[in-house]
């Protein structure tokens, strides 16, 4: 029988070590390798929102265009002719077809500036015409007008605007005048419709687009 004692290893620690160092490198790999997924993943995320954000801004732009385009066939009819009564306007209205074929159109109106020696004439013709629920709104003296005349639809609810001065109100002005100055259909900052009562509220604001026009003789 052999008695000699059995050799050990002077290092038993070492097979541990060894078993440490090998998962804390499988750990550092898994890390690296997650951080590189969630890198690509946010890269590809900011790719998709960008991709998406110029595609609805293309269909906004492609849809504001076809609205533009409804707005100067407007004021081709209202400017080609002295005088549109508010039957032809009806009728050129009606075969627009407007909250059909323009979603989320709430409403499409004809305005009329005014100096301040030509707004009791205009007044009183508007009257005259059998418009009596036709005022000047709001109330008072001012250098320059710019009235709302026609309204389509003529329901209830946009009924209550004809009379309305454009002008007597700052982001609704700084809008014509930008509109004026352009020459360009243009964007106003949102707004609340002057159609908004308490009772019947709609809800949210309105963002009103406008092309200026202008008859020959003026």
């Amino acid at each position: 029988m052999d008695d000699r004692p059995v050799p050990t290893s002077r290092k038993p620690w070492l097979p541990l070590w060894v078993t440490l160092a090998l998962l804390l490198g499988l750990g550092a790999l898994i890390v690296w390798q997650w951080q590189v997924f969630e890198q690509r993943e946010r890269e590809q995320s900011q790719q998709r929102f960008e991709q998406e954000a110029q595609d609805i801004g293309q269909r906004v732009k492609n849809r504001m265009h076809v609205y533009e385009m409804a707005l100067r066939g407007v004021s081709g009819l209202m400017t080609g002719s002295d005088h549109v009564s508010l039957t032809e306007w009806d009728r050129a209205l009606d075969q627009l077809q407007l909250q059909d074929r323009y979603p989320g159109t709430l409403a499409l109106v004809w305005s009329r500036y005014l100096r301040a020696e030509q707004l009791d004439a205009f007044l009183a013709a508007q009257q005259s015409q059998g418009r009596a629920d036709y005022q000047l709104s709001p109330v008072g003296a001012r250098e320059h007008y710019l009235l709302i005349d026609y309204i389509s639809p003529l329901d209830w609810r946009n009924r209550r605007v004809l009379g309305y001065d454009m002008l007597s109100e700052a982001v609704r002005s700084a809008a014509v005048e930008q509109a004026i100055d352009s020459g360009q259909a243009i964007l106003s900052a949102p707004v609340t419709l002057r159609q908004e009562i308490e009772a019947n509220v709609q809800g949210g604001a309105a963002v009103p687009a406008g092309v200026p026009a202008w008859h020959a003789a003026e």
